[in-house]
């Protein structure tokens, strides 16, 4: 549940969020008095990254997103993988960093711990069903 909202909130945040273009200055770079919002209320900040996992060492991910920009970010030890089970309607969770997949789409979710931004989940989301299975049951259907 909590894999989907995070792949959920990421997708409308990437649709409908803030633009934060706007504090880039004329050149493209970052205006650094901008800044983001902070109180004393906040126990942690996240980010959520979507793109392709394209590498995975012992400490660190590289994603790749669909402009072809790629960056690097430390794994959290803890770090909590989602996945669909094809045999199940449910995305199960699994922890340890020899479960991350490379070359697939994934929601990565990045908290700040200790001054740095650490990847704690990724998420995978479901696949489609085969272009086989779907002509087999169009098939199926039409001989009824």
């Amino acid at each position: 549940m909590v894999a989907v909202l995070s792949f959920s909130a990421g997708f409308l945040l990437s649709q409908y969020g803030p633009d934060f273009k706007s504090t880039k200055d004329k050149n493209g770079q970052l205006n650094k008095k901008a800044g983001l919002p902070s109180s004393p209320l906040f126990k942690s900040q996240t980010a959520i990254v979507q793109g392709t996992i394209i590498k995975v060492d012992q400490s660190n991910l590289v994603v790749s997103d669909n402009k072809n920009q790629t960056d690097s970010f430390p794994i959290y030890s803890n770090v909590v993988i989602y996945k669909s089970d094809p045999t199940s309607p449910r995305i199960t969770p699994a922890t340890g960093k020899e479960k991350i997949v490379t070359n697939e789409q994934a929601a990565i979710v990045l908290e700040l711990i200790d001054g740095k931004y650490q990847v704690i989940s990724i998420t995978y989301p479901p696949k489609a069903p085969s272009s086989t299975q779907s002509s087999t049951s169009s098939a199926t259907n039409k001989n009824i």
